[in-house]
C-alpha cells in the first residue's frame, strides 16, 4: 500500500498510480481513499504549511519526499471508484500546484500577515503605553 503523509502527520492511502504529476500545467494530482470528511481533507491540503513537504511511502517501505507543492487548486471526490478487482471506494483527487513562483508568493502574502500582526502589536502597546 502506498501513502503520502502531510507535514502536519495525516495519512492518506493512494489509489494505484496515484500521483501524476504534469510539469507543462505545472500541477502534482494525488489521488487517494480517506473516511475523514470533505472539509476536514480540504483544510489539511488548504494549510500551505502541510502541503509544502508531502512524504510519498512506496509499497517496498522506501520514501520520497515532495518539496514542490505551492497552493491546493481543486479537491474532488470520485464516488464508488474501483481501486481494485474487488473494491469500490470513494477517492479524492487533490489537484495541486507546483508553481515556484506561486509557491514564492504565498510565502510572500504570509510575511506580509505576519508584519502587519507584528505592527499591530507595536502599535497597540505605544497607544496603550500612553504615548
Amino acid at each position: 500500500m502506498e501513502k503520502i503523509i502531510l507535514k502536519n502527520g495525516q495519512e492518506y492511502e493512494l489509489t494505484p498510480n496515484g500521483i501524476e504529476t504534469n510539469e507543462f500545467t505545472k500541477r502534482r494530482i494525488f489521488k487517494f481513499i480517506s473516511d475523514l470528511p470533505y472539509d476536514e481533507v480540504k483544510t489539511s491540503f488548504k494549510n500551505s504549511s502541510n502541503i509544502d513537504e508531502i512524504d510519498y511511502i512506496l509499497s517496498d517501505g522506501s520514501r520520497r519526499t515532495y518539496i514542490d507543492c505551492a497552493k491546493l487548486k481543486e479537491l474532488s471526490q470520485q464516488y464508488g471508484v474501483s481501486v481494485d478487482e474487488e473494491t469500490q471506494r470513494d477517492v479524492y483527487i487533490a489537484v495541486i500546484s507546483t508553481d515556484i513562483l506561486e509557491r514564492d508568493l504565498q510565502k510572500v502574502k504570509e510575511n506580509i500577515i505576519y508584519t502587519e500582526i507584528a505592527l499591530t502589536e507595536v502599535y497597540e502597546s505605544m497607544i496603550g503605553g500612553g504615548l
